[in-house]
């Protein structure tokens, strides 16, 4: 509830004022960095508030005498603070027990294949408060939010208790969440003024890794090379699974566009791309690689793995090039 946030912020500038009032002789060399606390409560906040302040806060801390041994804390300066400390732990607790009024879920994802991030999806969303609402989807990357995404499909008003899947559509290219990391879908309400996020998603647990990684000299037309893809977790270590389909693609990037090859790969045709191969109990899918064509810009090799539910690829390795020679 953005309304609970800004009360807790309000009270939490207060809750500091009165401190920093009986206790000055204390506070007073960090007084400079009290208010970026309330800040960290606001609704709006940036880490730029609280890393503007340091410099003064070092000056403060270096030439801001402490005043020790003051006065004592009288009946009036003890109720100011337990009412003050006190009120800002209830509206806190309030604040992060209110529920969202917005249950959501993502149920599918379109990307847009090696360039790797996500162009549509589709979320299941519930209305658990008791007011219709009009919902307006954003994305968070990090701690970045996206420009406002497109409602393809669904609602515009939401009513209470009810369910509806929504499509969504990006605005443009950086709105586009990377599939190599984890997103939220976030629902912005203006009554209830509210920000209901859904769980993180990760399209991505593995990616490869290609051995050898670089080939420093051409190779000549008809000998074979042999190329491993190895499965790799989110901490680069091996995933020794058996029968994970990988797929090998090649193509040449020239400079007046993309051009086809003529590799053959694993007994393929010449230039059939992508083509698959199965990890072993190690993990690795294994390609033999053979040049039948001399040409002047070097053959790009690239391998990925395909989601076995929604069939997006993902988990890239980086691309290999080879020179084949006459």
């Amino acid at each position: 509830s953005l309304l609970a946030f800004t009360v807790v912020s309000v009270l939490a500038l207060i809750t500091l004022w009165v401190l920093f009032v009986v206790f000055y002789g204390h506070l007073k060399r960090v007084a400079i960095l009290l208010p970026s606390i309330a800040l960290f409560m606001a609704t709006r906040s940036l880490g730029s508030y609280l890393v503007m302040l340091l410099p003064a806060a070092v000056i403060g801390a270096v030439t801001v005498r402490s005043r020790v041994g003051g006065r004592q804390l009288g009946q009036y300066g003890f109720i100011a603070v337990a009412t003050s400390v006190g009120g800002f732990v209830i509206a806190l607790y309030f604040a992060f027990a209110t529920a969202p009024p917005l249950a959501i879920q993502v149920t599918s994802v379109d990307t847009t294949g090696q360039l790797a991030t996500v162009a549509s999806l589709t979320v299941e969303v519930t209305n658990r408060s008791e007011h219709a609402v009009r919902p307006s989807f954003s994305i968070e990357i990090g701690t970045t939010l996206t420009t406002f995404w497109i409602r393809r499909a669904g609602p515009a008003l939401l009513g209470p208790g009810a369910s509806s899947q929504y499509q969504l559509v990006a605005p443009n290219f950086p709105s586009m969440p990377p599939i190599t990391g984890g997103f939220q879908v976030v629902a912005f309400t203006s009554n209830p003024a509210s920000i209901s996020p859904s769980s993180p998603y990760n399209l991505t647990n593995y990616h490869l890794a290609l051995v050898p990684n670089a080939i420093n000299r051409p190779v000549p037309v008809g000998t074979p090379i042999t190329v491993t893809a190895e499965v790799l977790d989110r901490l680069n270590r091996p995933v020794h699974t058996i029968g994970i389909p990988v797929y090998m693609g090649q193509v040449i990037y020239a400079q007046s566009g993309l051009e086809y090859s003529a590799a053959v790969i694993n007994n393929s045709q010449p230039g059939e791309t992508p083509v698959t191969a199965y990890t072993d109990n190690q993990g690795r899918a294994t390609f033999v690689i053979t040049g039948t064509t001399a040409t002047a810009d070097p053959v790009y090799f690239e391998a990925n793995l395909v989601s076995g539910k929604q069939f997006y690829p993902f988990g890239y390795s980086d691309i290999l090039s080879v020179r084949f020679g006459s």
